[in-house]
């Protein structure tokens, strides 16, 4: 009787941070422009640490990259694929571009100010 006690009161707690985490999570990170780690299909060797215009999507939980800005001055845009591609953070997952080039990019947690 004493363990189901135990059971329920954890499974209580585990219930409470779950649900806290998932909706201070979005506060904390949110839309904004972040460092994703981006590399060509063509050459998966060079990475990229890029600037990247990102967006939340409270209604799924998700994230979706728009732009990437390298220090050049150049960007790449993902708008074909808003919707579609979705991203976690620090998992790598396979995009085009808007111009139809294949890439492999990250979304780190390093949110600029």
């Amino acid at each position: 009787m004493r363990i189901i006690k135990y059971l329920i009161v954890l499974s209580a707690l585990l219930l409470v941070f779950f649900i806290t985490f998932n909706f201070v999570q979005p506060i904390i990170y949110g839309s904004g422009t972040y460092y994703v780690k981006l590399s060509p299909e063509s050459n998966s060797t060079t990475t990229y640490k890029v600037k990247a215009e990102v967006e939340y999507d409270p209604d799924f939980g998700t994230y979706f990259i728009s732009k990437v800005f390298f220090n050049n001055g150049g960007y790449l845009t993902f708008e074909s694929s808003y919707g579609v591609s979705t991203f976690s953070f620090n998992s790598e997952e396979y995009i085009e571009d808007d111009s139809g080039r294949s890439w492999y990019i990250s979304l780190t947690k390093e949110k600029i100010k």
